[in-house]
């Protein structure tokens, strides 16, 4: 909710049988890795291979998995970048933690 009204997220259908239009008409991609509310960089890992392909992403962080807004029409590169990255962080040794 915010001052200038309420942000839902629905399938386009109901958008429209409700009698409004959509603001923003986007591929819903959920990432499978269960991510934590505490995560450090997770969102910045993937926002960041986004942004170096030009891909805009909205993120709704939820308790188990993020989920990534795209437009619509760039919804197969999205998940072809965000598949690239997965590659690479695969082959990736992490930082211990101190």
């Amino acid at each position: 909710m915010e001052r200038e009204g309420l942000t839902v997220v629905m399938e386009e259908d109901a958008v429209r049988a409700a009698g409004n239009e959509p603001l923003f008409r986007s591929a819903w991609i959920t990432l499978t890795a269960h991510s934590d509310l505490n995560a450090v960089g997770f969102t910045a890992a993937f926002a960041r291979a986004l942004g170096e392909a030009n891909l805009s992403c909205n993120v709704l962080a939820a308790a188990y998995h993020d989920h990534i807004f795209v437009p619509v029409e760039e919804g197969a590169w999205a998940i072809d970048t965000l598949a690239a990255l997965q590659r690479r962080a695969a082959m990736l040794t992490p930082f211990p933690k101190p």
